[in-house]
């Protein structure tokens, strides 16, 4: 989807050239494979498309601390890049400590320019409406966003 939405501009393989069929962690799908990922490879990759683009933007698999590949992480390879991250959660109960999590796993440098996208339920509630308050108290109200709930008859 995310393919035809950004007109194909890239081949699937420039979108994502580390596919594996196994619905694992990418590194025991490589593994299983008996490929390897590595940070480096990841990282040229990333830059090569940086030349083409003003901006590039980079899905996370599993989490922060999820292995992507042999010896690294979102997290190393966040570093690596020097990207700018965007924090994503669903907004429910548990979603300022997720996203603290998170922010408190990147280096301090790389968190204050961070991002949290929540990501509201269908149906609005106490904590869905409290969440964004809250959590502007601790990283300032600028860092904070909600996306709008979208019909699924789009």
């Amino acid at each position: 989807m995310l393919h035809r939405a950004a007109d194909k501009v890239l081949t699937l393989d420039e979108v994502n050239p580390w596919h594996f069929r196994a619905p694992l962690a990418p590194l025991l799908a490589a593994r299983k494979e008996r490929k390897r990922v590595q940070l480096r490879q990841v990282v040229a990759h990333v830059r090569r498309l940086a030349k083409r683009f003003d901006a590039v933007v980079i899905e996370g698999a599993g989490g922060l601390l999820s292995p992507l590949g042999e010896g690294f992480d979102s997290r190393d390879l966040i570093v690596a890049l020097r990207a700018i991250p965007i924090v994503v959660c669903p907004n429910r109960l548990g979603a300022v400590n997720q996203a603290l999590l998170v922010l408190n796993g990147l280096p301090r440098a790389v968190a204050e320019r961070s991002t949290v996208m929540l990501i509201p339920p269908p149906k609005l509630n106490a904590v869905s409406r409290s969440n964004p308050k809250l959590l502007a108290e601790f990283i300032g109200a600028q860092r904070v966003r909600v996306l709008p709930w979208l019909s699924s008859k789009l």
